[in-house]
């Protein structure tokens, strides 16, 4: 986020600059983070589309980046693909137009929904030491326009009709 000009949601609303974040640490008390997967929702995964392999579920911890432009949301991906710390598992490109024809990220698929989800796991000795080098986790790049209005739509029923949208397309 550092490098690439990234915003983190920010509690109440809006966004914070990572730079502010940096240069005060009390900022990361305005952070939303990235709250655990719903226990339902991992259950429901690994039953409709994993087998029953919970190894499959690579997002229950997570978090959003957010991006004023493309370039910058694209920087950060590269910077993560170089970060030696860092193993890319999967990448979930739905802003790529070629998904656009009905590949499994679609914008059909994801109700117009568009980022970039990179699924990854921090290769560290201090992971290592913790025991959680092999956790995967997502981290969301999204653009800020979208994230803007995502978070208008929180409380007012949007998100509900998404969710009963995506469990009706079994998804």
């Amino acid at each position: 986020a550092l490098l690439s000009g990234g915003w983190f949601p920010r509690i109440g609303g809006g966004f914070v600059h990572w730079k502010t974040v940096r240069a005060n640490p009390r900022a990361q008390r305005e952070i939303m983070w990235g709250e655990l997967k719903d226990r339902g929702r991992a259950i429901d995964k690994v039953l409709r589309f994993y087998d029953g392999d919970v190894s499959k579920v690579l997002d229950i911890c997570r978090q959003t980046i957010v991006f004023d432009n493309i370039e910058d949301l694209s920087h950060c991906v590269a910077v993560m693909r170089q970060d030696k710390e860092v193993q890319v598992v999967r990448v979930k490109n739905r802003m790529d137009p070629e998904e656009q024809g009905g590949g499994e990220h679609a914008s059909k698929v994801y109700a117009g929904y568009r980022d970039v989800a990179l699924n990854l796991k921090f290769k560290t000795e201090e992971a290592e030491g913790l025991g959680i080098d092999g956790h995967v986790c997502e981290v969301r790049l999204v653009y800020k326009e979208l994230a803007q209005m995502l978070q208008g739509q929180r409380g007012q029923g949007r998100h509900q009709r998404y969710i009963e949208y995506r469990n009706s397309r079994g998804s």
